[in-house]
């Protein structure tokens, strides 16, 4: 199986790392899926890598999408290679030129890999809120059909 790499891109304060975190916690629920490892960052951000419990299909996840240096997410998902992730979920910014997206893109050619960039039809703007439940609810659904989206693919 290809490497996969499952973007979530868009501008600041739009779930994307809400999204991924509620897609980890929906893996967690599923008895199909183990977690591997799990840190917690600052921030709230997440890395965590699971494993199918029966076909065995590793996928990385990492939460962290506004800018940083660019080893910030260049270490986490270079991890995510090297133990052999099939599926890596990430997030950067819409803006082509923020050093995450770069590496992201350089990543997909050098590997040969599928990307999927994945940008809502619909977008939370300050989601900032944490009693927000229209924001919740939203990063819910789209975590789920990211979720969906993964079933599919591994099932190929």
């Amino acid at each position: 199986m290809k490497t996969t790499f499952i973007v979530l891109q868009g501008n600041t304060n739009v779930g994307k790392s809400s999204t991924i975190r509620e897609l980890y916690s929906l893996f967690q629920a599923d008895n199909n899926w183990r977690t591997i490892s799990y840190t917690q960052h600052p921030h709230n951000e997440i890395e965590a890598v699971i494993e199918h419990t029966t076909n065995k299909i590793k996928i990385g996840c990492l939460s962290f999408g506004d800018p940083g240096p660019d080893s910030f997410i260049k270490e986490y998902i270079e991890n995510f290679i090297n133990i052999q992730c099939q599926i890596i979920i990430c997030a950067t910014r819409a803006n082509k030129k923020e050093s995450n997206h770069r590496y992201i893109a350089s990543l997909l050619k050098q590997h040969d890999a599928i990307n999927v960039i994945t940008t809502a039809p619909y977008t939370i703007k300050n989601n900032r809120d944490a009693n927000c439940n229209i924001c919740n609810d939203l990063n819910k659904l789209k975590a789920q059909h990211i979720k969906d989206l993964i079933e599919k693919i591994i099932n190929q």
